[in-house]
């Protein structure tokens, strides 16, 4: 079976690839690991892990490449590109072919400019469930909650770590999504109250490290008496 290898996202010099995930159609009986490491001694260049592990099961395991801009680690020197080598071991090592043994990374300047949310809106409200869009202005994770309207802007460090809310009464749901070159992305969300105002908020972290003035939307959801008459 293929383990599919991706493409890394360029690097800024100083920040880091963000999570970048190899995946497979099906996951192991009981496992296997997929062994990286730098083929060169570059300057600077770190990997978040040595292996990315797959437990019975799972389809997906992610890695970060960083890039250090300290003097003192790198010698002054700007590594512009480079390479990782790739193999497996483990249990289930036999069953499964890489769909390459070497993956490239590329180095760029430094990117010092705050990300910016370009979208953030609710679409196709219903009675239980609505769709957040969050188009972004480059590159990122999203870090998102939506709780009770009127619930206090929550600190970055609150939704990055999925709670716990300052109140359990606000019901509050954490999540984080990769937003890619496509620059856009859409998150559907489930198991709301019937016409119950809401509110969405949403910090975003680019590959340098740097994050936004935090957005919020607000929606209600549709009520039962909505349902009805759509249905008769």
């Amino acid at each position: 079976m293929r383990i599919n290898v991706p493409s890394l996202y360029e690097i800024p010099y100083g920040g880091n690839s963000l999570p970048t995930n190899f995946q497979v159609d099906y996951g192991p009986d009981i496992g296997f690991e997929i062994l990286m490491n730098l083929m060169e001694e570059y300057p600077g260049i770190q990997l978040d892990r040595r292996n990315a592990i797959f437990m019975s099961g799972e389809q997906h395991s992610a890695f970060s490449v960083y890039s250090s801009n300290d003097t003192n680690v790198t010698g002054g020197v700007m590594v512009s590109r480079g390479t990782i080598g790739l193999a497996l071991s483990g249990t289930n090592k036999d069953v499964y072919t890489l769909s390459q043994e070497t993956l490239d990374f590329q180095i760029i300047n430094a990117d010092p400019t705050p990300p910016e949310i370009t979208e953030l809106s609710v679409t196709d409200i219903t009675m239980n469930s609505a769709n957040i869009v969050i188009g972004t202005s480059e590159i990122v994770r999203a870090y998102y909650m939506i709780a009770l309207a009127g619930t206090a802007m929550p600190s970055m460090e609150e939704i990055m770590n999925g709670g716990p809310p300052a109140y359990q009464t606000t019901q509050s749901k954490y999540g984080m999504i990769q937003i890619g070159t496509e620059n856009i992305a859409t998150i559907p969300v489930t198991e709301l109250v019937a016409e119950t105002p809401y509110q969405v908020y949403v910090y975003v972290v680019d590959r340098g490290g740097n994050t936004n003035t935090p957005r919020t939307q607000t929606f209600t959801t549709l009520s039962k008496g909505f349902f009805y008459k759509e249905l008769y």
